[in-house]
């Protein structure tokens, strides 16, 4: 987690040194919907390895049914996406450009995001656990490369990290393919999958797409809102506050098998008592990592080391966003556990829908601060209304 933190860091210090905050809002948007796509292009088929984790035979045809699905979708995806794009806003790069884009991208992340969760239910945590950090490095070192590449020009510096962005992601998902195939003995190739393992994926892709869109979506959603050049300064400034809510993300993790051993062991008490716990503590961590930003935010001028200028009135107000975010993070763990998935998926999609019908009417009466009041404000009903849900439910003796 440490890798990919400082690697993200470091990739969008890079980018906003290069890019203006337009294109740089433009590239954070596409790859916000490139997330969304690849998730839905796999139809939720990843998430069955590990139902499939003592059958090796089992699990290694999941995986080949996984990559026919992606194979087959992903394209579509892209294409579904482009124009999703190409509606909300205008591009920095031609549209075929962006197509091209979109399919590498949503190939290769499809390939290896499936990779790392076939490599946990496999038991390669290692290897599996670098993966995703894999993507993060591919990033940076293709930003990096344009520096080096000497690519003055913000067009030609976006054109030129475009392309080297898709080469690299390209080679992780060839290594991640090898690795595979040594791992199964050469059994990777892609065929359709069935319809039983589609319908029983399609409720994990329903969630999984709803949590990225209501974290992602919200890129392109604003910059219809506001332009891209606002929504570079979003951008930035999002997703350096939501790196506050990295400690509720991995507790989140750590505790689902845990809370799901308590939920199948009939212990609702004491599962409500520990996601009660681990609730208070994530907002109390991020409260005080919000205050420690907000000094940080104070003690240096607005564009200190390249950043965007326009970006630090966002910071402050987002700054409270980690605390949030981290309650959100564990308020749909404790969902998986108690067995409601599509309520986190429809709490998920409520809070984009809220979000896309009070951002246009704040923006134009308070500017920044009514978006900023918007983004906090959806996170915070979705996160009480879950949070209720999880207790009431969890009273139930049957969950």
């Amino acid at each position: 987690m440490v890798v990919r933190v400082l690697s993200l860091a470091l990739w969008i210090w890079t980018l906003v040194q290069k890019l203006p905050s337009d294109q740089f809002g433009w590239l954070t948007a596409a790859l916000s919907v490139s997330a969304v796509c690849t998730l839905l292009a796999q139809l939720g088929i990843p998430y069955l390895f590990f139902s499939d984790a003592h059958v090796p035979e089992r699990r290694e045809h999941r995986w080949r049914e996984a990559l026919g699905a992606l194979l087959a979708l992903g394209p579509l995806f892209a294409v579904l996406g482009t124009l999703l794009m190409n509606s909300l806003f205008e591009g920095a790069v031609p549209g075929f450009v962006s197509l091209a884009f979109l399919i590498v991208d949503v190939l290769a992340g499809g390939v290896v995001l499936a990779g790392a969760l076939w490599g946990h239910s496999a038991g390669r945590l290692g290897i599996a656990a670098g993966l995703p950090a894999l993507l993060v490095i591919s990033r940076l070192v293709a930003a990096g490369a344009c520096v080096v590449l000497g690519q003055e020009s913000p067009e030609s510096y976006l054109n030129s990290y475009l392309l080297i962005h898709s080469m690299f992601m390209g080679l992780a998902a060839f290594a991640t393919l090898a690795w595979i195939a040594s791992s199964t003995g050469g059994k990777w190739t892609p065929v359709e999958p069935s319809l039983g393992t589609c319908s029983s994926g399609l409720r994990y892709a329903v969630m999984g797409g709803a949590s990225l869109a209501m974290s992602e979506l919200d890129k392109p959603l604003l910059a219809r809102v506001m332009g891209l050049a606002h929504a570079g300064h979003y951008a930035m400034a999002y997703r350096v506050c939501a790196a506050l809510s990295m400690p509720a993300t991995a507790a989140a993790a750590a505790l689902l098998p845990r809370w799901s051993s308590m939920i199948a062991a009939g212990e609702l008490s004491r599962f409500r008592k520990s996601f009660l716990s681990a609730s208070v503590t994530a907002v109390v961590v991020g409260v005080i990592l919000a205050a420690c930003l907000k000094v940080v935010l104070a003690v240096f001028p607005p564009g200190t080391y390249g950043l965007y200028e326009d970006s630090w009135p966002w910071m402050q107000g987002l700054a409270w966003l980690g605390a949030l975010l981290g309650a959100h993070q564990l308020m749909g763990t404790a969902l998986l556990a108690i067995g409601r998935p599509v309520v986190r998926a429809a709490l998920d999609l409520s809070g984009l829908g809220l979000m896309a019908v009070l951002s246009f009417a704040a923006f134009d009466r308070w500017g920044v601060a009514g978006v900023v009041l918007v983004c906090l404000l959806a996170e915070a009903v979705i996160v009480f209304i879950g949070t209720i849900f999880v207790f009431l439910s969890s009273r139930k003796s049957l969950v």
